[in-house]
């Protein structure tokens, strides 16, 4: 089944089911980084991950209006 096919209701509650695995995620990367390399590294890392993010997110973002777009213009 696509994802059209859900009620706005459902979906709603994936994107927070999603949202909540991926801070699960990240948390645990940052603990277990930390067990192995102590809290200094671990904040430099977490840093430089953070830094790329928005960079990563807005080509996402981009992408996908291109998509659309590029559906409407025919």
């Amino acid at each position: 089944m696509k994802l059209e096919g859900f009620p706005k209701e459902t979906l709603v509650e994936l994107a927070k089911m999603y949202a909540q695995n991926w801070q699960t995620l990240d948390g645990l990367w940052f603990r277990n980084v930390e067990a192995r390399y102590r809290f200094e590294a671990t904040a430099t890392l977490n840093l430089k991950d953070w830094e790329r993010q928005p960079m990563i997110e807005a080509e996402g973002i981009k992408w996908r209006n291109m998509q659309s777009c590029s559906n409407c213009v025919k």
